[in-house]
């Protein structure tokens, strides 16, 4: 066996064991006890936390520092990888539990990620979702009978449904903050109260000494209407959502 350290084992359907170790993956075989090494080569090297068998042909293997990965027992062979670059909360994972929805969920060094499998798809959850900490742990990981997992963290375990970590489907509020008119901010032409009947008419930017002024904050403004040579515009927003304000990025 490549490497003197063991993380995790799993048996598969063909009665081979399958050995995570801080070196890399091995396959031992009980009927003619032999063992094969995989990702020998020093560039190949991981370590293998956890693997997660959930057919009968792939198994998942959760990495300390490369993400996960899904591996073809049969062949012998990676299929994929998946890491922070994907949409992976942290590629540090320690576990890798099954839901009954065809989801992955992984516990890492920086909350949990829920995968799922068809769409290739991220979720994840933090210390601003209600989890008692953002570092887990290896070797701590449980899928109940009824569906609820459980996840060993360095500040007690989290446990939950998964049917029921439903995604926030209210989208934020966005608000105009600034614009830019060539590189410059555009301005208000007066700081005289206003109503709302005077939005409803087309804004027009003005031109004046190379200054840009509208007639009111552009947050108001309903329609902006801009002449030809006004072709480079920047416009800043804020997006307003304060039932999971990290989690913006998923609208």
């Amino acid at each position: 066996m490549h490497g003197d350290v063991a993380w995790t084992m799993k048996e598969t359907n063909d009665g081979a064991l399958w050995v995570g170790t801080r070196m890399g993956l091995c396959r031992y075989d009980r009927k003619t006890k032999k063992a094969e090494n995989y990702f020998n080569e020093e560039s190949e090297r991981m370590m293998i936390m956890h693997i997660c068998v959930i057919d009968d042909r792939t198994f998942w293997m959760a990495t300390s520092d490369q993400g996960f990965f899904k591996f073809d027992f049969i062949d012998r062979k990676v299929i994929a990888q998946y890491t922070t670059a994907d949409g992976l909360s942290n590629d540090c994972v320690y576990r890798i539990e099954p839901d009954f929805e065809g989801n992955l969920w992984l516990s890492t060094n920086f909350g949990i990620s829920k995968f799922n499998i068809e769409n290739e798809t991220f979720e994840n959850y933090t210390l601003s979702d209600g989890l008692l900490n953002n570092e887990f742990n290896n070797g701590a990981s449980h899928r109940m009978r009824n569906g609820t997992i459980i996840f060993g963290s360095s500040d007690g375990i989290t446990l939950f449904h998964p049917e029921k970590m439903e995604k926030n489907p209210y989208p934020p509020s966005v608000i105009l903050q600034k614009i830019k008119l060539h590189n410059k901010t555009v301005g208000i032409e007066s700081q005289e109260p206003f109503t709302p009947v005077d939005t409803i008419n087309p804004v027009k930017i003005n031109s004046e000494k190379n200054e840009y002024t509208i007639p009111y904050d552009i947050s108001f403004v309903k329609e902006l209407h801009l002449d030809y040579t006004q072709n480079f515009l920047t416009l800043e927003f804020v997006a307003l959502h304060y039932a999971r304000p990290y989690h913006l990025a998923d609208f």
